[in-house]
């Protein structure tokens, strides 16, 4: 459960239908190349449409992480680190998929084994989508 979320994204972000709300969760000082797939994959996410898509900074510039990965959309600055915590410190990035309830149904990091977990993770959000209708 994922219930510090609206404590750093608002409750007017969170939907009120039942979906499913992709958070994805990193610092400006993890691994460049990670964050980097992270975004990718968050574009392939976000052109579905079907998802609720939150981007939250732990720490660093929303300004230059906006500039160094060219993302427009908005970034949530979780200044009191308050994700992390509830998370238990898991090593960041992180793309977290979560039901309208913020209970998690899966994670992802990013990195070197990009295609296979990309694969997997594109793979468990297809069966969510059948299970919900979307």
């Amino acid at each position: 459960m994922l219930s510090n979320l609206s404590k750093v994204i608002g409750d007017q972000s969170i939907p009120s239908s039942p979906s499913i709300i992709i958070v994805y969760y990193f610092s400006a000082y993890d691994c460049e190349p990670c964050v980097h797939k992270g975004f990718e994959l968050l574009k392939d996410v976000k052109n579905k449409n079907i998802y609720s898509v939150k981007v939250v900074l732990s720490d660093g510039s929303v300004g230059e992480i906006r500039k160094k990965y060219q993302y427009n959309g908005f970034i949530f600055f979780d200044r009191d680190f308050l994700l992390n915590k509830q998370l238990n410190f898991t090593s960041t990035p992180v793309m977290i998929a979560l039901d309208s309830t913020y209970r998690i149904l899966c994670t992802y990091h990013p990195d070197s084994n990009y295609d296979h977990q990309k694969h997997e993770f594109n793979r468990y959000l297809h069966k969510l989508e059948e299970k919900m209708e979307l």
